[in-house]
């Protein structure tokens, strides 16, 4: 699996210069997304739509 493309612009492009809080998503090459975030599952699973849901190992970044 591999990195194919950045989804959006790089961190330091919305003013990100420490590395400290840098959000980033990723197109792999296997179709799948890599999220650099926080994980925020407890607080939104409640949120998702009805029509969207999660795997007891997949985590809301």
């Amino acid at each position: 699996m591999k990195i194919v493309r950045r989804i959006g612009v790089p961190p330091s492009s919305r003013g990100s210069t420490s590395g400290a809080n840098c959000p980033d998503l990723f197109e792999l090459s296997d179709g799948n997304f890599a999220v650099i975030g926080t994980e925020a599952t407890e607080a939104l699973e409640r949120e998702l739509p009805a029509d969207a849901s999660r795997a007891d190992y997949e985590r809301i970044v």
